[in-house]
C-alpha cells in the first residue's frame, strides 16, 4: 500500500473534506497536467492519504482511498477558473480532534515514523504537484 500527502488550499479542502472526493486542477500546460496525471494515477484504493492544508500549513487526520482515480469536470469545487476533474474518492481513518501543525510533524521523525521532511517540500521540477508520494524510505 502506497502512502500520499495531497495539498488543498483551504476552501477546497473543506469541499474535499465534507463530500470524500479530493480533486487536482486540470486547467495547466501539458507539462504540468503529465505531473498530475503521473501522481495521480499511483493511487489505489487502500492507500493512506494525508491532507495537507497549504494556507494554514496543517494536516487533518489519517483518510484511505477507496477508489481508483477518475476523472469529473462537474462544479463540485465551486470554482469558477477550475473544475479540479483529476480525483479520487476517500474516507476517514483516524480524526484529529484538531488539525495538526506542520511544525508537529518533526515528532513523526523522532518515532521513525517518517524519516524526513522531503515530502513537504514542493518539488521545483512541477510547481502544480498536490499529490506527493511518501516513500518506503521515509516512513
Amino acid at each position: 500500500m502506497g502512502n500520499f500527502i495531497c495539498f488543498a488550499a483551504s476552501e477546497f479542502l473543506e469541499i474535499a473534506l465534507a463530500k470524500g472526493v479530493y480533486g487536482n486542477v486540470g486547467n495547466k500546460s501539458q507539462q504540468y497536467l503529465w505531473s498530475i496525471l503521473r501522481d495521480l494515477i499511483a493511487i489505489k484504493p487502500g492507500d493512506t492519504i494525508l491532507f495537507y492544508e497549504t494556507s494554514k500549513k496543517r494536516f487533518h487526520g489519517v483518510y484511505e482511498a477507496i477508489s481508483v482515480p477518475f476523472f469529473c469536470e462537474d462544479n463540485l469545487f465551486q470554482d469558477s477558473r477550475d473544475s479540479f476533474p483529476f480525483r479520487f474518492a476517500f474516507r476517514k481513518r483516524i480524526d484529529f480532534l484538531k488539525p495538526v501543525p506542520d511544525f508537529e510533524f518533526i515528532h513523526l521523525i523522532d518515532r521513525k515514523v517518517v524519516w524526513s521532511l522531503a515530502a513537504l517540500q514542493k518539488d521545483p521540477t512541477g510547481p502544480f504537484r498536490s499529490i506527493v508520494n511518501i516513500s518506503n524510505q521515509e516512513k
